[in-house]
């Protein structure tokens, strides 16, 4: 059969073919000419049914008119002429079966059709094509704003596309199958856009069921220009090689659809989502996705414009994602990879992935923010090993990061450098685990994380290395066994921190919360340069054979800061080194807890300029188990010294020992050799025996909790004491708080130095109140002691304590208003009576009448109709009065005026700390 390109024929054989096509148009109008299978949604009331079957061979395009149908029985071939399209303008249905296919292929098979398209006219009227090859064609299908249906369609070497999609196109394809697009015009294009399996562009939006694509140059599956759709049961193949653009399995630019069950193998770039129109969104899912054996990058996410980085969107969403095999001996070239998956300028959210057996890092995220959120991250086996650039053999690799994506459940197990490594990175995670990294398990570089809980376990070197980094907060960490591979100290031990030396600040500390290292090669934790460094409630257990468990070492730096502990267990079994060393470094330490076989701590402070230190409420052992030096000003408060033995050594410091234990059992060296060499036995046991030389000076100092008191033993507010002693201490003056009463020294009760110790001191007390003077004394100074001062007072006025309101306090008109004076109190205990005057109302009592049950210190105006208590400011004035007519007065501004109304705002999801909320994704 030849159609199209009649050639000249007899007026005889013009008469038979008109009345053929009389007969066929009458044919057409009849009802049982009408497809059986037609689902279209417009009713055609005449249209023409042309049949095609056997072999048809078209000389040039053919149309299929609007309102007429071609049919293509089974086992159809058409043949078509170079450059021939068959347009769809009506309706084609393709009646293939699996056993006889219709087969659309060129007359020559070196040449090229266009193969078919459907225009926006066919839209509608129900098209069908099932079980149809096309071969040697430049384009498969194009379809234009039309809505066939593809069942069975395979597309055999098409060199630009094999189904390209535009202007709002909704065909549902089922069982599509494209092989070797672009491979006969590779290094002959003169366009980026060949070598394209499924191209879905324009706004539109198919429902693909069942996609096959191999050996594409440039793309398997490419989506762009706001289109969406569903794509179900992909698998793609060998998509490489393209030169003019990016090779990828799956691109999708400036478009929403959803993926379900793709998979991509052997393919330069598996998945790669770029957002280009800022105008426009570029969000799509991906769910049961696995993408194996890419040579550069298994899923790629990026923004185009990467110098937009303060406002990230969220450009893509994973589900049951696994990449595995990047730049693997499998890939198409080995070794060529950069990352498994990589986030550049993006946000990202991913929910249970794997990614495995990589050959370069699992995972890498540039240029994030909060769009970001991953749960569920395993990254097994991946970087690049031996890499020179140790960021590149990380499991996990995080640079530039904005606060905060969230990283909860995330796991990295043997990363060929470094499991996870942040650089500039701010994030939030929870529940981290890292093990069997070459290089360290988790490092903190100029970065600000906030992760609780993580597991850091037989990595190569440290469990946790913290690197020039400040605001950070690990809290719930166990790192254990970390530290085979290291050949120094500082890179095995469990956590080292190294140059967290910016100025101490509460909002800027480097803090471990609740931190175990058990085992770790060379030790607990390492402070190297770290002046900001806060750890709270650690456990440190060494391997046998190992120690110092805490070291510390600020010698390099010459900024003050302190190192914070508050809460420290450890147990050492090597007694030859000391359990604790503390080198050049000012700190506040609480809780130290020290068990096992060692020799204590040793600690060295920063000098004459160092800032105030404190070892507070620990439990010291070992031989000689306390050595200080340089400290300008520490305290070492209520310590247990009792299992400890030998001595305790104290060089050119200031020292003060408070609520110490009896410490007879241990001596104290104090050689004098330097100017400053104090010792403060303050409120303590039994001091240690002194060894003392030189300038060295040992006090013995006691604390003296005066009262000033009247006759009937009440406190006196504000009372004068004056304390003066028999040598040594300078006399003082003191204003006693308002309960009269103040624990004030220490005060040396006897001094001891390398000469000998003076004569216990004696104390002299004195009080004032009222105009009203006392004395008492001596007392003997070798003890803790309360000194009770007492002063026979005539009859004195009530003391006043108004509660509310406040002075200048400002309530709506009308409003309610609480006058209470409840905790007023008389030194006499005599019953009082109170009034509440107002300058605009008078006497409150009588203008509100105030029930005279109680004796007015308590009074509430407004709290019925009418009011009693003006709009206006008032000057209230409260008097208070004893039964001896004794009586204080006060008086305070409280004004009543028309206030602008009042938001209460309850949000639901609540607030974060940062005043976000953070909402679930769509």
């Amino acid at each position: 059969m030849l159609v199209s390109g009649f050639p000249l024929m007899s007026g005889k054989a013009c008469l038979l073919v008109a009345l053929f096509l009389t007969a066929s148009w009458i044919g057409a109008l009849q009802p049982s000419e009408l497809d059986s299978e037609e689902e279209g949604s417009i009713f055609v009331h005449s249209r023409a049914v042309t049949t095609w079957s056997g072999t048809v061979q078209l000389s040039s395009s053919y149309t299929v008119a609007s309102g007429d149908e071609l049919r293509v029985l089974s086992g159809t071939t058409i043949e078509m002429s170079l450059g021939a399209r068959l347009y769809v303008d009506g309706r084609l249905s393709v009646l293939g079966t699996d056993v006889a296919p219709v087969l659309l292929t060129s007359g020559i098979s070196t040449q090229s059709h266009e193969g078919l398209q459907f225009n926006t006219s066919s839209n509608g009227f129900g098209s069908v094509i099932r079980n149809l090859t096309i071969q040697n064609a430049d384009y498969g299908a194009t379809i234009y704003g039309s809505n066939p249906l593809l069942d069975n369609l395979t597309i055999l070497d098409p060199d630009y596309v094999g189904v390209d999609l535009f202007n709002s196109a909704t065909p549902t394809i089922v069982n599509l199958h494209i092989d070797e697009a672009g491979q006969d015009l590779h290094g002959f294009a003169n366009t980026w856009r060949y070598g394209l399996g499924l191209s879905i562009g324009a706004g539109s939006a198919p429902v693909v069921t069942g996609l096959r694509v191999n050996d594409a140059i440039t793309r398997g599956i490419n989506v762009w220009g706001g289109s969406g759709g569903l794509i179900r049961d992909s698998h793609i193949h060998n998509v490489s090689l393209a030169t003019q653009a990016i090779s990828a399995g799956v691109w999708v630019e400036d478009s929403i659809l959803l993926f379900q069950n793709l998979t991509v193998n052997r393919s330069d770039h598996g998945v790669y989502v770029r957002h280009i129109t800022e105008t426009g969104v570029t969000r799509p899912t991906f769910r049961d996705t696995t993408i194996e054996n890419s040579m550069y990058v298994g899923v790629f996410i990026e923004r185009y414009n990467h110098s937009l980085y303060a406002n990230i969107p969220m450009n893509a969403q994973f589900e049951d994602l696994t990449v595995r095999g990047t730049g693997g001996p499998n890939a198409k070239a080995p070794g060529l990879c950069t990352a498994a998956l990589n986030i550049n300028t993006s946000g990202v959210y991913i929910e249970d992935a794997l990614i495995e057996d990589n050959d370069c890092i699992g995972f890498r995220g540039y240029m994030m923010g909060p769009s970001t959120t991953v749960r569920g991250l395993t990254v097994n086996g991946s970087g690049e090993v031996g890499a020179s650039d140790p960021n590149l053999g990380s499991g996990i690799y995080l640079r530039s990061v904005n606060w905060a994506p969230t990283f909860d459940d995330i796991s990295v197990s043997g990363a060929a450098a470094n499991g996870i490594h942040l650089r500039k990175a701010s994030l939030r995670g929870t529940n981290w685990s890292v093990d069997n990294s070459s290089s360290i398990g988790l490092y903190i570089r100029e970065s600000h994380p906030e992760v609780d809980g993580i597991i850091v376990e037989d990595n190569g070197l440290n469990g946790v290395h913290i690197f020039d980094a400040n605001n950070v907060l690990l809290e719930n960490v166990v790192s254990a066994r970390n530290g085979a591979s290291a050949t120094g100290v500082a890179d095995g031990v469990g956590y080292l921190y190294e140059e967290s030396n910016t100025l101490t600040a509460e909002t800027k500390d480097v803090t471990c919360r609740t931190c175990t290292s058990i085992d770790d090669a060379q030790g607990g934790i390492m402070l190297s340069s770290s002046i900001d460094v806060v750890l709270e409630n650690h456990t440190i257990v060494t391997p046998t054979g190992i120690g110092p468990a805490l070291r510390v070492d600020n010698s390099a730096i010459t900024r003050t800061g302190v190192v914070t502990i508050r809460g420290m267990a450890i147990h050492q079994e090597e007694a030859s080194t000391h359990a604790v060393s503390i080198g050049s470094s000012d700190a506040r330490i609480n809780g130290l807890n020290l068990q096992g076989n060692h020799s204590g701590m040793f600690w060295t402070g920063s000098g004459a300029s160092g800032l105030p230190s404190s070892l507070a409420s620990s439990t010291l052992t070992g031989p000689n188990c306390l050595s200080l030096t340089a400290h300008s000003e520490l305290s070492v408060d209520s310590s247990d010294l009792s299992t400890c033995t030998g001595s305790i050594t104290v060089q050119s410091s200031s020292i003060s020992f408070d609520g110490m234990p009896d410490s007879s059992h241990l001596a104290l060296n104090q050689p004098g050799a330097s100017a400053i060499n104090h010792v403060k036995w303050i409120s303590s046991g039994a001091p240690p025996s002194l060894n003392l030389g030189g300038t060295a000076q040992f006090d013995q100092m006691w604390r003296i909790h005066t009262w000033a008191v009247n006759q009937n033993g009440f406190g006196l507010p504000h009372a004068e004491v004056n304390l003066s002693f028999d040598h040594t201490e300078s006399a003082i003056t003191e204003t006693m708080p308002y309960a009269g009463n103040k624990v004030l020294g220490p005060f040396v009760g006897m001094r001891t130095d390398a000469f000998g110790s003076t004569s216990v001191n004696e104390v002299w007390t004195g009080c004032l109140y009222a105009s009203v003077r006392n004395d008492t004394g001596p007392t003997l100074l070798d003890a803790d002691h309360n000194v009770i001062c007492e002063l026979l007072l005539p009859d004195q006025a009530p003391l006043i304590i108004w509660s509310t309101p406040v002075d200048e306090q400002v309530f709506p008109s009308g409003g309610e208003v609480v006058f209470n004076a409840t905790e007023s109190w008389d030194l006499e205990s005599q019953a009082m009576t109170f009034s509440w005057t107002s300058n605009i109302d008078g006497d409150l009592h009588l203008a509100c009448a105030a029930m005279n049950g109680d004796n007015g210190s308590n009074l509430t105006v407004n709290n019925q109709t009418p009011v009693c208590f003006s709009d206006g400011t008032h000057d209230v004035t409260l008097e208070v009065c004893d039964t001896s007519l004794n009586c204080a007065n006060e008086t305070r501004r409280i004004e009543l005026t028309n206030l602008p109304p009042s938001i209460s705002l309850t949000l639901d999801p609540p607030a974060d700390a940062t005043n976000r909320i953070l909402l679930a994704r769509t």
